[in-house]
């Protein structure tokens, strides 16, 4: 969604984009229709912000009447091309000498239907074209979260690399390396990757123990939550041990109640010692809410711990035994040592 700053948004896109002259020649419009009357109209290129949401775009219409008070108007349009709706959000008019002779912002504006055939039917149709782009740019490239439980062995969601034609990872000492997968179980959701060499001295997270989990016993989920908006450096939340069934009473799954976001896919969930009790896998969210009519809070899921050991022993893969003499650790010394065995995934599709 674009949220509240959609004020500031119109301003940075209609004011970053206009030619100061207005020429609907330069190279920034481009021509998309021209009525009867003559008048042309033109879109920006540069103008269009896409997301799944909406697309923005700013239009041009240039008046062929020499004797019209406005010579040509900018518009801010936002677009719903799935709903076949439109919002007009900002005019701007000038007339012949380049004066401005009216400027509006509609910030409570109404949704309108797109009329069939009509000039802004033509643009709903260039704007679709952008968010299908937008869209299949996303799908194409994706991020989550993994961590070594062995020499050059890092654990992730199978979810994450499913399809990957590339896989890059970047590692707590700032080294990128890439990745091939070495296995996968796909009921549990999980995959191994073997990287680069070059990484094999970062340490691995010791494993806990799945028949240990209880209800209530406190966790935390490290991983890179939303790495396009608040950046690729690790995070970390807390919480509890929900249930020890995952969705639809999955045994291979515990609910958890720490926060998890998109990027945080992957990442290991730690129990007070520090060591590896499952693997963030998956949110109830808005998919979800569409579906159910209610938006559910703190129901996230993991992939418990025997599984990663399960797919390792079947890969001939070995794994360090369970340290039965670590001890509680603190938030912080718990986030100190997960994110030096983390690693950052990204995958091209």
């Amino acid at each position: 969604m674009w949220g509240k700053r959609i004020g500031s948004l119109i301003v940075a896109v209609l004011f970053l984009f206009l030619p100061v002259q207005g020429h609907a020649e330069d190279a920034a419009w481009v021509s998309y229709a021209q009525m009867q009357d003559g008048d042309r109209y033109y879109y920006s290129q540069s103008s269009i912000r896409a997301n799944e949401s909406g697309v923005l775009v700013a239009s041009l219409r240039k008046f062929a009447n020499p004797d019209s008070a406005i010579s040509r108007r900018v518009a801010l349009l936002l677009f719903q091309p799935g709903n076949s709706r439109y919002k007009v959000l900002f005019q701007k008019a000038y007339d012949a000498e380049n004066k401005v002779v009216d400027e509006r912002s509609f910030p409570q504006a109404e949704w309108e239907a797109v009329i069939p055939n009509s000039v802004y039917a033509r643009l709903m149709d260039i704007a679709a074209g952008y968010q299908a782009k937008a869209s299949r740019a996303a799908a194409a490239s994706v991020s989550g979260s993994g961590f070594f439980v062995a020499n050059g062995v890092a654990v992730t969601n199978y979810h994450v690399i499913k399809d990957a034609k590339k896989i890059e990872v970047l590692c707590s000492n700032g080294k990128k390396a890439a990745a091939v997968v070495v296995g996968i179980d796909m009921a549990s959701d999980l995959a191994l990757l073997k990287v680069g060499a070059v990484m094999e001295e970062l340490p691995q997270l010791p494993l806990g123990n799945a028949k240990e989990i209880k209800e209530g016993m406190r966790i935390y989920a490290v991983g890179f939550p939303l790495s396009n908006v608040i950046g690729n450096t690790p995070k970390i939340t807390d919480g509890i041990i929900s249930s020890l069934n995952g969705f639809n009473g999955d045994i291979r799954q515990c609910q958890i109640s720490a926060a998890i976001q998109p990027g945080n896919s992957g990442g290991p969930l730690l129990n007070e010692r520090g060591e590896v009790v499952g693997v963030v896998t998956a949110t109830l969210g808005k998919n979800f809410a569409d579906k159910a009519g209610i938006l559910p809070q703190n129901v996230n899921f993991a992939v418990k711990e025997n599984n990663i050991r399960n797919l390792a022993d079947n890969l001939g893969i070995s794994l360090p035994n369970k340290d039965a003499h670590r001890k509680n650790l603190s938030g912080e010394e718990i986030m100190e040592t997960a994110k030096k065995s983390l690693v950052y995934i990204k995958v091209e599709r």
